[in-house]
C-alpha cells in the first residue's frame, strides 16, 4: 500500500469521527440509544449501531467517488470499495426487511375480522420506499460486479 492510499484511509476514517461524534456524541454509553418515533411506535437503536452505518456509508461514498475518479486503475482502493459496497448491500438488505415487516403491519385489514378470510394490502409510501431500497440494492450490485470485474482485469501481479 503506497503513501497516498494510506493517507486517503486515515483522512476518511477521521472525517468519520470527526463528524460522526459530532453528531451522535459518545456512543459507548451503555444507555446511548436514538429514539425514532414512527407514528405510535418507537424504534430504540444503539447510537453506537447508527455510528456504524453513518461511517460504512461515509467510506462508501468516499472510495466510490475515488474509484471513479481513477477508473478502477488503483488495486487498494478498488478492493477497499468492493469492502464498502458489500457492507452497504447487506446494511440495505437488513433495511428492507424492518421497511418491509412495517408496510405489512400498517397496511393490512383482515375481512371478515376474526374468522382467517382474505387479508388486504393497502398501498402505503413504506412499501413505496422498500422498492426504492431494492432498485438501488440491484444498482449496487451491479456496480459491485462490475468493479470486481475492472479490478480482476487491472491486476497484474509481478511474478
Amino acid at each position: 500500500m503506497n503513501k497516498k492510499e494510506i493517507i486517503w484511509l486515515a483522512g476518511t476514517i477521521l472525517f468519520i469521527f470527526i463528524v460522526g461524534f459530532s453528531f451522535f456524541g459518545l456512543a459507548n454509553a451503555n444507555d446511548s440509544v436514538l429514539d425514532i418515533n414512527v407514528h405510535d411506535t418507537y424504534f430504540v437503536i444503539l447510537k453506537r449501531d447508527v455510528l456504524m452505518l453513518f461511517s460504512v456509508f461515509i467510506s462508501f461514498i468516499v472510495y466510490l467517488i475515488r474509484v471513479f475518479t481513477e477508473k478502477f486503475k488503483n488495486l487498494v482502493a478498488n478492493i477497499i470499495f468492493i469492502t464498502t459496497n458489500t457492507l452497504v448491500i447487506l446494511v440495505l438488505t437488513q433495511i428492507i426487511s424492518i421497511v418491509d415487516s412495517y408496510a405489512k403491519i400498517s397496511g393490512t385489514t383482515e375481512y371478515p375480522p376474526l374468522s382467517g378470510g382474505t387479508v388486504e394490502h393497502s398501498g402505503n409510501s413504506a412499501e413505496t420506499f422498500s422498492l426504492i431500497l431494492l432498485i438501488t440494492q440491484i444498482v449496487l450490485l451491479i456496480l459491485l460486479i462490475y468493479s470486481s470485474i475492472k479490478t480482476g482485469k487491472n491486476y497484474n501481479p509481478k511474478l
